[in-house]
């Protein structure tokens, strides 16, 4: 069971996404991105600070990235 509290948001060349509005992760084309890294596994909810084991299997995203 999840712990986010995801709110729906859309932003202009974004399209629709929905973001945690504890920690953060946003939920956008089957992938979780949060603090510059994306995975199709979802983060666990933790106000300021990114999980390691979480950020050791996600792959870096830029922010150029869509």
């Amino acid at each position: 069971m999840s712990d986010h509290i995801y709110d729906p948001y859309s932003g202009c060349g974004f399209g629709r996404f929905h973001s945690c509005r504890v920690c953060g992760t946003s939920k956008h084309s089957g992938y979780y991105w949060l603090a510059g890294y994306k995975s199709k596994a979802e983060p666990p909810c933790k106000a300021w600070t990114l999980d390691p084991d979480w950020k050791a299997q996600a792959i870096p995203a830029p922010i150029t990235e869509a």
